[in-house]
């Protein structure tokens, strides 16, 4: 009663909200709102979808819904750890209470809006979903991330071999990565890193497909793309070679001699390696690579190049910054184009392919 009475007593003038997370309702919808210096943002935890606020210029804490003027939430004033306001779109009035709850401060510097707490009941119920298809002659279990509509912007799909032993567990856990919570693969982090800083949101799209499939490799292609944080999305094709004997993941570079390809380890004490293509090798590719002149001039300069196993030979494709990335086109060799280029190793594994395709 007490503090009902001091609510009463408030102004009604917007007026500065701490940066925190809060939770509370809209009318009668119960929300979590987070709020940073320059942003917040919050969710009806009937739907789980966060709605981006900006501050109105010239105002203290006025908001605007996404990029337009209405829906705005008008926040009033704060009493201790509470804090009121009004959400307005056109003549509709609801009433906003919010309480200030503590949230976890992670490596977003403390910002709510990029916290694990105010993610946390995104998660409920997200789930992956299994079902049985057939990619180049083989049958997998596809994998995909049932997001149930909290996270929109947010797509995985991968795979996993069936069988048993050492060699598929190696690889199937290698496939399962883009699901897991791991430096090299993070889809929340990514999603909490959307919201850092002022971000607006972020938005990730991860798909491993089988494209060969022979008795001792598989090839999987891995495309992906997204917004996490900083100035531009990303884009990223990575061809992903297994031995099926040993479930390792191989390097098709090494199949190439030191004439097309050069080693460099990444520290000291690394099993690791840098590859790059030799400006020799370089300017074979270059011979069958179709683009205009500036792409050309870029794509010959550039080193750093991935390589796909195909039953024709082997695709490579260079790996262009982000404002060049429209110059990425594939280059195929043929093998008998690669013959003078390939290693001893190369040479046999090769010979060995050729057979089990006779």
């Amino acid at each position: 009663m007490m503090l009902a009475a001091a609510l009463a007593g408030l102004a009604l003038t917007p007026s500065a909200v701490p940066p925190g997370l809060y939770d509370g309702t809209i009318g009668s919808l119960p929300v979590r709102l987070c709020m940073a210096e320059r942003h917040g943002a919050y969710y009806y935890r009937s739907r789980l979808v966060p709605i981006m606020l900006s501050p109105v210029e010239g105002s203290s804490g006025l908001f605007s819904e996404g990029n337009g003027s209405e829906p705005s939430l008008s926040l009033r004033g704060a009493v201790g750890e509470a804090v009121i306001g009004e959400w307005r779109s056109g003549s509709r009035r609801l009433p906003v209470r919010l309480r200030s709850i503590s949230f976890d401060k992670g490596e977003f510097e403390d910002d709510p809006c990029a916290s694990k707490t105010f993610q946390a009941p995104r998660l409920e119920g997200v789930r992956i979903v299994r079902s049985e298809v057939v990619q180049a002659g083989q049958r997998v279990t596809l994998t995909t991330l049932d997001t149930r509509g909290h996270f929109p912007d947010f797509s995985i799909v991968s795979l996993q071999l069936p069988g048993a032993g050492s060699a598929v567990a190696q690889i199937n856990r290698r496939l399962f990565e883009p699901f897991r919570d791991s430096e090299e693969a993070d889809w929340k982090g990514c999603d909490r890193g959307g919201y850092w800083g002022g971000g607006t949101g972020a938005s990730y799209d991860v798909e491993l497909t089988l494209t060969l499939a022979t008795r001792r490799w598989l090839a999987v292609m891995e495309r992906g793309g997204g917004f996490c944080e900083g100035a531009h999305p990303d884009e990223w094709s990575n061809p992903l070679l297994f031995d099926r004997r040993s479930g390792a993941e191989v390097e098709l570079l090494d199949w190439l001699s030191t004439r097309a390809v050069t080693k460099e380890r990444l520290g000291e004490g690394e099993d690791r390696f840098y590859r790059t293509l030799t400006p020799a090798f370089r300017a074979v590719l270059m011979k069958r690579y179709r683009h205009d002149d500036e792409c050309t001039e870029a794509v010959a300069d550039t080193e750093g190049w991935s390589a796909e196993l195909r039953r024709t030979g082997i695709v490579f494709l260079p790996s262009m910054p982000h404002v060049m990335q429209a110059c990425e086109e594939e280059v195929l060799l043929p093998w008998a184009s690669l013959g003078p280029w390939l290693s001893g190793e190369g040479r046999s594994e090769v010979a060995a392919l050729k057979a089990e395709w006779r």
